[in-house]
């Protein structure tokens, strides 16, 4: 009876390198706009919690380093207008003007808080509600505390009770937060907030919509219409608010489920009216609709439209449009861009790098490795591996762990490239499983073999969908290693599925235990189709014993 041949491990002519392939992909997903992740004031939290105040145009934008402009005559003219109707005519419009612009330091004014307060405080005199919610906001603004805290919240108050919306939205979001010295008191909040949205204050339609839409705990249920009707108060119309037409959109986009059916030509109108009102979230909605045609039938595929919106988007910040355009001009075969640019890859990769994205610095890593776009430059391609690596990107990982195994102007050191390649595979990276498999196999500088660690990552890889794993499996459990007794019964099972595999090595193995019986029944018709099937794919060994077989 013929013996098994000696079975080699295949590492060095099977293993997978990642190194120098881009990542082949196509658009990734985008990473804002679902609608469970974002429906938030200017990138505040869609959860309730981390809701900050939407900003109101009313409210003081205080700057206490703003310089002194020059002033027009024509502007010097009406603040003197301003001076004389406020101080002389005692004119409450005009004290409440002069009031703001010494706050604000604009209108050719220098910042003077002591005038402000001055201005503000005549006009209080008179109860003008907009006096005193900008004396109250005032005071908070610079940072009150303790009686000037409590003085500011009165004023507030004797603002609300004059329905001053700026005054309620404040308050309102003050109960809910419990600030600014006010016991938290969710009702309370509300109550102020739906006052100040029946006047017309946008920011408090926005954040009852919200609300409503992730409820409070313990006190509001979620109500999706009642979102949707405040959303439309402040956004069902060209120029309503952006942010809110964005949030509308998604609704509609994706509906939710037992509540709202979706609507792809509604959603399609409130991201369009969104976009072109700057809102980049927005724009990157739309930009990918328009990339694959998406329904409705406004949205037939145009590169042109698509890539005008990706781009600004990307100028405003949207990882995802910066990254999909890096990815387009890398590859300059889809129907966004249909040349490569590796220059201008590079350029939307570093936009989202920016933001730590860990595919666009893995990106911009291959691209230094390999001169594209730049000249090469192994020590900027590692710097953002490394990066991307610390945001537990597995492909960064897996590149690193190969740099330090074969020394790729590094020290070559094969204990820190099987600490990245176990990283890696920690992520579900199938090369770096089979790496670390084949590393504790053979034993390398810093390590001695571990047979039973080869076999868990040749496992883990295995059924990550690594052929070339099998068959080392199989080589293990046939050669009764240390820690591993021969099983040829495994051994048989990881065969077959590399072999089914079109693994030439694990037909040929294949067919030497059925043709010499080894682990199984002796099968000669078997050993030569696996021998046929190997010899197929030139497998010199297979040939040879097809035709010894057949002059037997």
């Amino acid at each position: 009876m013929k013996r098994l041949p000696s079975l080699s491990f295949n590492w060095l002519t099977k293993q997978r390198k990642p190194l120098g392939f881009l990542r082949v992909s196509c658009l990734a997903p985008s990473v804002v706009g679902n609608v469970s992740t974002l429906f938030s004031p200017h990138n505040n939290s869609c959860h309730f919690t981390n809701v900050g105040y939407k900003t109101s145009h009313r409210l003081l934008h205080i700057n206490s380093d703003r310089p002194m402009h020059d002033t027009a005559p024509e502007s010097k003219k009406n603040l003197e207008d301003l001076h004389i109707k406020a101080s002389e005519e005692n004119n409450v419009q005009a004290q409440v003007e002069l009031g703001v612009a010494y706050a604000t330091g604009e209108n050719g004014l220098k910042q003077d808080f002591s005038k402000s307060f001055h201005y503000l405080s005549m006009a209080a005199e008179h109860n003008h509600p907009d006096a005193l919610f900008y004396l109250g906001y005032l005071l908070l603004s610079l940072g009150a505390t303790g009686k000037d805290e409590n003085k500011a919240v009165h004023y507030l108050e004797l603002a609300a009770e004059l329905n001053q919306p700026e005054a309620l939205f404040f308050l309102g979001q003050s109960y809910l937060k419990g600030k600014h010295g006010l016991i938290l008191d969710y009702k309370k909040g509300m109550t102020l907030l739906d006052r100040a949205a029946e006047l017309g204050s946008v920011d408090a339609c926005f954040n009852m919509a919200v609300i409503y839409h992730h409820g409070l705990p313990r006190l509001i249920e979620p109500d999706i219409a009642r979102a949707i009707q405040y959303y439309e108060r402040i956004g069902n119309f060209p120029n309503g608010d952006a942010i809110a037409q964005f949030n509308l959109g998604c609704l509609f986009r994706d509906g939710v489920q037992g509540t709202l059916s979706a609507d792809k030509e509604k959603a399609f109108q409130y991201y369009k009216w969104a976009a072109d009102q700057g809102q980049p979230n927005a724009q990157s909605e739309l930009g990918e609709a328009y990339l694959v045609g998406q329904e409705p039938a406004h949205t037939l595929l145009d590169a042109s439209i698509a890539l005008k919106y990706l781009e600004q988007a990307a100028q405003q910040g949207i990882v995802s449009a910066a990254y999909n355009l890096g990815v387009a001009y890398r590859d300059g075969t889809n129907l966004l861009v249909t040349t490569q640019d590796y220059a201008m890859a590079m350029k939307y990769f570093e936009m989202a790098a920016e933001q730590h994205y860990a595919p666009a610095l893995f990106n911009l890593g291959v691209l230094y490795f390999n001169g594209r776009g730049a000249e090469r430059n192994i020590k900027k391609a590692l710097h953002y591996f490394e990066h991307a690596a610390r945001h537990e990107d597995a492909d960064s990982l897996a590149v690193l762990g190969a740099i330090y195994l074969e020394g790729i102007q590094v020290k070559r050191d094969s204990l820190k490239a099987l600490e990245y390649f176990q990283k890696a595979a920690k992520l579900g990276h199938v090369d770096s499983s089979f790496n670390v498999g084949r590393l504790y196999e053979e034993g390398a500088e810093g390590f001695s073999p571990n047979y039973v660690k080869a076999v868990e990552y040749y496992e883990l890889a295995s059924k990550l969908g690594c052929m070339e794993a099998n068959y080392n499996l199989g080589c293990l459990y046939v050669n009764d290693v240390e820690g591993i007794p021969q099983n040829l019964s495994k051994a048989r099972h990881y065969f077959e599925l590399a072999a089914e595999h079109n693994d030439a090595s694990a037909q040929f193995t294949l067919g030497v235990m059925y043709e010499n019986g080894e682990g199984v029944e002796v099968n000669l018709a078997k050993a030569m189709t696996y021998y046929e099937q190997a010899a197929q794919q030139n497998h010199s060994k297979a040939k040879e014993r097809l035709r010894d077989l057949k002059e037997w």
